[in-house]
């Protein structure tokens, strides 16, 4: 797999005319594949957000990190299902009184890793 992926590289630094001598200045391609391309068995929560939530007077303030760097973690609270159109997470947010869910997963570029979590409201209060 990594010929082909190399090759597709190259071709990426051709020009798109028709000539007839190509030179390519020197370069240096950086790869780092997902856990599952390089076959390594790592469990999947590892990958998962880790959700902290606390209270702030009469707020419900959640915040989220993980432990996978490159990685962005992005969340929902108003039902979209794929949490990579969500909101991309920078600082701790309020999570609004209502019948409403928690979705979060972390990505690597636009590929989600690790698992797609949806957590209700009351489930994240009994985390106070």
């Amino acid at each position: 797999m990594g010929l082909f992926y190399g090759i597709q590289t190259l071709k990426q630094l051709l020009p798109t005319k028709v000539i007839t001598e190509v030179s390519i200045q020197f370069c240096i391609i950086e790869d780092s594949p997902r856990f599952g391309s390089q076959n390594t068995n790592v469990c999947q929560a590892v990958l998962d957000p880790i959700i902290e939530v606390y209270k702030n007077g009469n707020k419900i303030i959640c915040k989220l990190t993980n432990n996978v760097t490159g990685t962005y973690i992005y969340y929902s609270i108003y039902s979209i299902y794929l949490v990579q159109f969500g909101i991309k997470y920078t600082e701790p947010f309020e999570i609004p009184n209502g019948d409403l869910s928690l979705r979060t997963q972390s990505l690597l570029n636009v590929n989600g890793v690790g698992r797609s979590l949806k957590i209700h409201r009351l489930d994240l209060m009994k985390r106070l």
